[in-house]
């Protein structure tokens, strides 16, 4: 239903793989690796429905390193973003392909920049700790303010995912002090768009990418009010983008 199928995946991967390299293909730069499909959290909104145990193997995952490095020509810098599910459920297998990676680089004389979005529930001491040290900057899902981030962020559990995220805040910042956040709107939350982004400046958050959740109908009322959210959002934005060391990409 979303993307492509294994079986063409890998097709695909063997193709690009086996190809006599042209000059006028275009570089390829950037990776994503998809570690796991699992989540502690159950968005309604997610695009991954059935939660498959499905995890990326650390030789198919040193592969794709492989072959981005060796695709990215002449280029110095390349880009990883670890993603999911939730990465931080595929902890050591972050940790051993950056090690990796770092060495794999070094060897072609290259530098790996390392990104990774996750919905934060899972930082601590440890796992910020190599971030820094190895660089990996992390972007959180984060919807807004308590009642629009528990609306359609739930855990498992059904306890309070803003709560969590919320009391590690100040941890967070102290190991990364530029924090963005991937806020993701459905119809029912769109009017406090706005609202919400100047919430989350205050609780330190300085970069934003704004996504209506797809998979989910979006009456033409709801489009209109994201239209006039966005409107507001975007003044806000140039009004205090220097002042609060802000940055929002997609307007």
């Amino acid at each position: 239903k979303h993307g492509l199928t294994t079986s063409d995946a890998t097709q695909i991967a063997l193709r690009l793989a086996n190809e006599p390299r042209r000059d006028d293909l275009q570089l390829i730069n950037h990776l994503e690796l998809v570690l796991t499909q699992q989540c502690n959290l159950r968005c309604d909104y997610c695009f991954v429905s059935d939660r498959p145990e499905r995890m990326l193997t650390r030789e198919l995952g040193e592969q794709a390193i492989n072959f981005l490095l060796k695709t990215s020509g002449d280029l110095e810098t390349v880009t990883i973003t670890f993603f999911g599910g939730e990465p931080l459920l595929a902890l050591n297998l972050l940790r051993q392909l950056v090690c990796y990676g770092e060495k794999a680089a070094l060897k072609v004389a290259k530098k790996i920049q390392w990104r990774m979005t996750t919905n934060g529930t899972l930082l601590d001491g440890e796992s910020l700790t190599f971030f820094k040290e190895h660089q990996v900057i992390y972007l959180l899902s984060l919807d807004g303010d308590k009642n629009t981030q528990d609306r359609h962020r739930k855990t498992i559990s059904s306890k309070s995912s803003f709560e969590i995220i919320d009391n590690k805040l100040t941890l967070m910042k102290q190991y990364q002090p530029w924090i963005g956040a991937r806020v993701t709107l459905m119809p029912d939350t769109v009017d406090s768009l706005a609202d919400n982004i100047r919430f989350l400046v205050r609780r330190g958050i300085q970069q934003f990418i704004i996504e209506p959740a797809e998979g989910v109908e979006w009456p033409e009322v709801a489009w209109n009010t994201y239209e006039e959210q966005m409107v507001e959002v975007a003044r806000y934005y140039y009004d205090h983008k220097e002042t609060q060391n802000l940055r929002i990409n997609f307007l």
